[in-house]
């Protein structure tokens, strides 16, 4: 974890939408994303930075190693 500590809220739902999520809703404070073939949604919340421990249980839900993760945002920054 030690690259990076958080990420910017336009960043992270970029690489969503780079990897095949799609945006399925927004509740309270919270933005849904759904990904075909994915068994559960993935929930962040919409304003401000997120923390990269939600970011990689997130990565857990996706099938994502941390790795792939750092080297794919690289590209999207």
């Amino acid at each position: 974890m030690g690259e990076i500590n958080s990420i910017k809220n336009r960043t992270y739902r970029k690489y969503l939408e780079s990897i095949g999520c799609n945006f399925a809703r927004q509740k309270g404070s919270h933005v849904i994303y759904k990904k075909k073939g994915c068994r559960r949604p993935i929930i962040f919340q919409h304003k401000g930075d997120i923390p990269i421990l939600h970011i990689f249980t997130n990565l857990k839900t996706l099938g994502i190693t941390k790795e792939e993760f750092l080297e794919d945002i690289k590209k999207i920054r």
